[in-house]
């Protein structure tokens, strides 16, 4: 009866000992599972950041311009890959020796053949038929083919001349093309002013959701569970600042590099965002950068090594000193000079509403900076309860790894 007992009982720490070491396993996989999707989705963000960090210089790398010749079209001619059907091939092996001489076999042979001539007909009609319809399409594909060279070769002559309508196409298909982050609007209204060679472009800019509103991810092992920390507002502002001043040197640069011909002189740029305003909850369009910019400023710059924020405003552009919340500018027109917007009287209400604005800024930073300092005393506090929590927790795991310990030494005595 003891040894049964013993047995049992030893039968059962096996169990127990085999439990615990596969649930210890489990943890381990559940542990590189999260590890692993913590690493991942942490690329993601810093594969995301360095993107809108390098909008600029990966557009730099890109020529933007477009030979017209390149859209021309060559026919495309399929090959005709049906066989031409021979004659020879349908009809029967002639009858010789005594078979020719028989007449069952010579009707058999007549009947053979007569049904063989009807389907090399039927085959060679169907033949005819196809090659006549590809004869067809070669001369459709060929003259639709020349119809859009001729317009290709029209509208290189009226952009050569320098009509309005083909420059903008032509500046339109350029902004077309470049190549933005998934979820950036790709819309752009453009407009050719001929008397000053100027062009307006209203560029319609990413929202602050471009901007990614994590830091980082961690894995909680206490809790068992992935959390995020947050970008502080302050620093996902300043990227989207980075990221619209970016995009507006960008465009500039990818229209001056695509016009080989010289047919425009300066760009008005207005970078506008769709949006809800936050004071009265209606939808509108919002200016946050405008400025104007002449060829002979452009090539005086090296975008290579400019800082974007710093650029834009060396170019006296109005740009919204919060454009995370939708603070538009007033719009620059196309025929405003830099002196004539100096002089303005909206300029003097812009200043004005600048100076105003800082004042907010520096009233609402003594806020958060107050406010800070009472979450940075929370947090300590908070700090201390968890490491007394982290020291109770660690007291338990190393009784648990203890009285696991002594379970192996139980079982090898009874061993």
């Amino acid at each position: 009866m003891f040894r049964l007992n013993s047995a049992t009982k030893r039968k059962n720490l096996l169990e127990y000992l085999a439990n615990a070491e596969q649930e210890r396993q489990q943890q381990r996989i559940g542990l590189i599972a999260q590890t692993a999707a913590v690493v991942e989705k942490n690329a993601d963000l810093a594969t995301k950041r360095h993107i809108l960090e390098n909008l600029l210089r990966d557009g730099l790398t890109q020529d933007s311009f477009i030979d017209l010749d390149c859209l021309k079209r060559r026919p495309r001619i399929s090959a005709f890959d049906k066989k031409r059907p021979e004659r020879r091939s349908y009809l029967p092996k002639p009858l010789s020796g005594f078979g020719s001489l028989m007449p069952w076999k010579k009707k058999s042979y007549e009947r053979q053949y007569e049904a063989a001539e009807a389907i090399y007909k039927e085959d060679r009609h169907d033949f005819m038929e196809a090659l006549d319809e590809h004869h067809s399409k070669i001369d459709q594909e060929q003259a639709e083919v020349e119809a859009h060279n001729k317009e290709i070769e029209r509208y290189k002559q009226d952009f050569a001349a320098g009509n309005p309508k083909e420059i903008e196409e032509y500046f339109s298909l350029v902004l077309e093309r470049s190549a933005y982050p998934a979820g950036f609007p790709k819309q752009a209204e453009v407009a050719f002013a001929a008397e000053s060679e100027t062009l307006r472009i209203d560029f319609a800019l990413p929202a602050i959701d471009a901007i990614p509103g994590v830091k980082s991810y961690e894995y909680d092992r206490l809790r068992d569970e992935m959390t995020e920390t947050n970008v502080p507002q302050k620093q996902r502002a300043q990227l989207y600042a980075l990221v619209l001043a970016q995009i507006s040197l960008r465009t500039v640069h990818e229209i001056f590099t695509a016009d080989r011909a010289n047919k425009t002189d300066s760009i008005a740029f207005d970078g506008y965002v769709d949006g809800i305003n936050p004071s009265t909850g209606q939808p509108g369009r919002f200016s946050l950068v405008t400025f104007k910019i002449t060829r002979r400023q452009f090539e005086s710059l090296d975008l290579r090594k400019v800082e974007p924020r710093a650029c834009i405003h060396g170019l006296n552009a109005r740009f919204s000193s919060k454009p995370d919340q939708l603070l538009a500018v007033p719009p620059m027109t196309v025929e405003a000079s830099e002196d004539e917007t100096a002089a303005d009287g909206s300029d003097n209400l812009y200043l004005k509403q600048q100076i105003s604005e800082r004042e907010a800024t520096i009233n609402t930073q003594s806020a958060q900076i107050a406010e800070l300092e009472g979450k940075l005393a929370a947090r300590r506090d908070k700090n201390g309860e968890l490491a007394s929590m982290l020291q109770d927790k660690q007291a338990i795991v190393a009784e648990l790894e203890s009285r696991l310990e002594a379970q192996r030494d139980r079982i090898a005595e009874l061993v």
